[in-house]
């Protein structure tokens, strides 16, 4: 009996040292149900535009990086703080109803038919879809071989090193990315069309790249607005200085003088263009996409685009969505110019946005995303890469 008894009390012991020692670890239940302990590994919130995040990205200096992110938020902070009221008396761009119908008909015979910009909007809005299936696209790609030879040769470029060849439409779509195949094959659409001269080259390279990084800016930044369609917005960045384009080839001259290349500069250029050539690049750009599958709205954004820098009630914007836009593009247009280069800067000057449409933008959200290095380092990239096939 007495063996027994030791041997239960031995067995209470052990229960006992059971639960001080070891259940003591397991949480205790909460209402019926056992908590789980949070782990000790911390979880990085996804960023909100994850699914836009580019891949393959080469590795970027981070002093180069740094200095970038410090540049860009800088300049995005003057382009929401420096606005200061304008004199009403100002004059105003020319609109479209106010130009003379001789210069529009000149306008669309230059132009010619938007076919092409058909094929790149078709092509573009199923890449917008986010189960496109890649194979299709690379199959309709490949049946065009000067497209295809110009996305090769892209995928081949320098930026990325590789020592492996890539030969294949799919390979390379995979290596460029989202944005840099709507870019090439904008590009493809309309270089033929739009050709400049040999004399101002560096111009023309400049415009190129500055609406495939006005773009590139937009299709981000879409983050910090509410309700916008990244797509949409890309193709307007891209669109909205083709008249630059436009204007002095169909005046008879590719020469582009000092009067042309300052839209890139001083607001009041644009008025030069009206007084040098009848029409500034904002409507000329309107009236070349008149006949294509651009919608009444985008057509009216890219002929107010500049209006913002004229004060804040004096732009078109008849409904909220569409102050949203036009806020949006007028952002990106601007903090694209932060990213030119040393020897493009002459042609740039950055304007600031009016307050009221400065309110429309999520502020935290805007300096999130160019906060970002993939971000900026994905704007580096199309910069490079753009250097190649324009």
């Amino acid at each position: 009996m007495k063996t027994i008894l030791i041997l239960l009390s031995a067995l209470v012991s052990l229960i006992i040292l059971y639960f001080l020692f070891v259940k003591k670890k397991d949480p205790l239940p909460v209402n019926g149900k056992k908590h789980k302990v949070p782990s000790r590994r911390l979880e990085v919130p996804p960023s909100t535009y994850t699914s836009t995040k580019p891949s393959n990205i080469p590795a970027m200096s981070l002093d180069t990086i740094t200095q970038l992110k410090a540049h860009v938020l800088e300049g995005i902070n003057n382009i929401l703080s420096d606005y200061r009221s304008e004199d009403t008396k100002n004059t105003l761009p020319l609109q479209r109803k106010e130009t003379n119908p001789e210069i529009i008909a000149k306008v669309k015979a230059h132009v010619g038919d938007m076919k092409e910009f058909s094929s790149f909007d078709e092509l573009s809005a199923l890449l917008d879809d986010p189960n496109v299936d890649m194979t299709k696209i690379a199959k309709r790609i490949s049946s065009d071989p000067v497209l295809s030879n110009k996305i090769l040769r892209v995928a081949n470029s320098a930026y990325f090193g590789s020592r492996v060849e890539v030969d294949s439409i799919n390979h390379a779509l995979s290596m460029l990315g989202l944005i840099n195949i709507k870019a090439i094959l904008f590009h493809n659409a309309f270089s033929n069309k739009l050709k400049g001269s040999k004399e101002n080259f560096t111009i023309y390279q400049s415009l190129w790249g500055h609406a495939i990084a006005t773009a590139t800016c937009a299709f981000y930044l879409s983050e910090a607005f509410d309700g916008l369609n990244k797509g949409k917005l890309y193709t307007l960045g891209l669109v909205h200085d083709i008249g630059k384009f436009i204007i002095p080839e169909m005046d008879g001259s590719r020469h582009v003088n000092d009067c042309y290349v300052t839209p890139f500069g001083e607001k009041t250029s644009i008025v030069r263009e009206d007084t040098s050539f009848g029409i500034n690049h904002a409507v000329a750009g309107r009236i070349a996409f008149e006949d294509s599958c651009l919608s009444q709205q985008l057509l009216q954004l890219i002929e107010y685009h500049h209006f913002p820098s004229y004060g804040s009630n004096s732009f078109y914007a008849s409904t909220t969505e569409d102050r949203r836009y036009i806020a949006a593009l007028y952002l990106a247009n601007q903090i694209a110019k932060l990213f030119a280069g040393d020897e493009e800067k002459p042609f740039f000057a950055i304007q600031p946005l009016p307050p009221i449409l400065g309110n429309l933008v999520n502020r935290t959200m805007l300096e999130n995303v160019f906060s970002d290095s993939r971000v900026l380092s994905e704007i580096l990239k199309t910069k490079s890469l753009t250097e190649s096939y324009v």
